[in-house]
């Protein structure tokens, strides 16, 4: 039995809108600068990690979280975008490191009308590279938490 090829990244169904937010997306990514993420971002975002059972809301939180969980990475690289069919989904595969771990992925997002990430849902494997992100993002917020050089945070 033959493996069916990857469709290839297009914007055939995608809502204007969603395809632009998508480029600005795999730019700021691709730049490692997130300084554009909360203009992406609907003020009520919706992050469902496989982190945590509970999802996180607010652009503010959302953006910080994906910064802190992309520097972690020692290589990451967005590939293929599927639309559906209503062209305000996209399943959006990637691959990268996380510590020792080579990782694949999906972001799932959904938009808005106005082209603004509404729900972003990550999915990773394998399990082993997900344990090692869980632990390495508990050591960041501890360390982002612990006051340093006497200073009371």
């Amino acid at each position: 039995m033959q493996e069916p090829t990857s469709p290839q990244s297009s914007t055939t169904h995608a809502h204007a809108a969603a395809a632009h937010t998508l480029a600005a997306w795999r730019a700021l990514f691709d730049a490692g600068d997130f300084a554009a993420m909360p203009s992406l971002l609907h003020p009520d975002v919706v992050l469902r990690s496989p982190l945590d059972d509970q999802p996180l809301c607010g652009a503010g939180a959302v953006g910080m979280v994906l910064g802190l969980a992309f520097s972690l990475y020692g290589r990451f690289v967005y590939g293929d975008a599927l639309w559906s069919d209503c062209g305000r989904e996209l399943a959006l595969s990637f691959d990268g490191n996380l510590g020792p771990h080579a990782v694949r992925g999906i972001d799932r997002l959904q938009f808005d009308a106005q082209g603004r990430v509404v729900v972003v849902e990550v999915f990773i494997r394998p399990l082993p590279a997900l344990a090692w992100l869980a632990h390495a993002v508990q050591q960041r917020m501890a360390q982002a938490s612990t006051p340093t050089d006497g200073v009371a945070a």
